[in-house]
């Protein structure tokens, strides 16, 4: 299933990090990919990001999918100040 990742980070965060973090959070991402950068207001940037999230055992619902990418802006949060919009 593909889906879009909206982040709003601080500009000294490299995109590669947070495509890292977004890797490693779970392993039903399969793939990500970097498809937007706009400079934003008080020194920070928006990026896009589209994942493809898969499960090789069965089709992904959309609750399945939701509660992924809340736990993905929440680890971005943490780990990186970059929030969810």
């Amino acid at each position: 299933m593909i889906q879009d990742l909206v982040v709003v980070a601080p500009e000294n965060v490299f995109w590669a990090d947070l495509e890292e973090t977004i890797k490693k959070a779970s392993s039903l991402v399969a793939a990500v990919t970097l498809f937007d950068v706009f400079p934003w207001a008080d020194h920070k940037k928006s990026l896009g990001f589209r994942l493809t999230l898969q499960a090789l055992d069965r089709t992904l619902t959309m609750e399945e999918v939701e509660k992924i990418k809340a736990k993905l802006l929440a680890i971005l949060e943490k780990e990186h100040q970059a929030i969810g919009r």
